[in-house]
């Protein structure tokens, strides 16, 4: 039986596996939202009953551990940490109670550019905003930023004597070195 959030697997035509997240369901009327938690597609709409149906025969299979949950106490995250997740939800907030006319793209659209004017910011920002909170799970604390990913494991970061600048920066086609003080050339 299906959930809300549940995880499902599978194999598509081209041969690649597929895992995709339960956004919202109409057991009614037999249609659903999934979201492709791989990609960065935005979510599409499929019948419940060919989902159930793969599910018996074995064909798609529900997906135990979600790759992006995380047990998170909330007294342990920083506080610039819980100002960047409280900002972007305040932004989304209003657009996720919306379900299901959030999953149509001429309605999304609409809300969308509804709140990119009012935060000025781009639409583009919002959409990266809504795939994050449904790609890792529906909950506000997906839109914690991701600095635990970052960096080597346990190594302490040092600052380069010598930076290399890409080529386009100041002259085309060459690389620069700049040492502490000055150009070289």
């Amino acid at each position: 039986m299906l959930v809300v959030n549940n995880l499902i697997s599978f194999t598509d035509s081209d041969n690649e596996k597929v895992v995709e997240r339960v956004l919202w369901l109409n057991k009614e009327h037999d249609y659903g939202y999934f979201f492709n938690i791989h990609t960065t597609s935005l979510p599409y709409e499929r019948n419940i009953s060919e989902v159930e149906e793969g599910l018996n025969k074995g064909s798609i299979i529900l997906v135990e551990k979600d790759p992006f949950s995380r047990l998170i106490n909330e007294n342990d995250i920083p506080e610039k940490h819980l100002s960047l997740r409280d900002s972007t939800w305040e932004i989304i907030k209003d657009i996720v109670k919306l379900e299901p006319f959030v999953y149509h793209s001429a309605e999304r659209r609409k809300l969308i550019l509804k709140k990119s004017e009012a935060h000025n910011i781009h639409e583009s920002t919002i959409i990266r905003y809504l795939k994050k909170y449904w790609q890792r799970g529906k909950t506000k604390n997906a839109l914690l930023p991701d600095y635990y990913l970052c960096g080597g494991k346990g190594k302490e970061k040092k600052a380069n004597e010598v930076i290399l600048i890409s080529p386009f920066f100041c002259l085309p086609a060459r690389h620069i070195a700049i040492a502490k003080r000055c150009f070289t050339f």
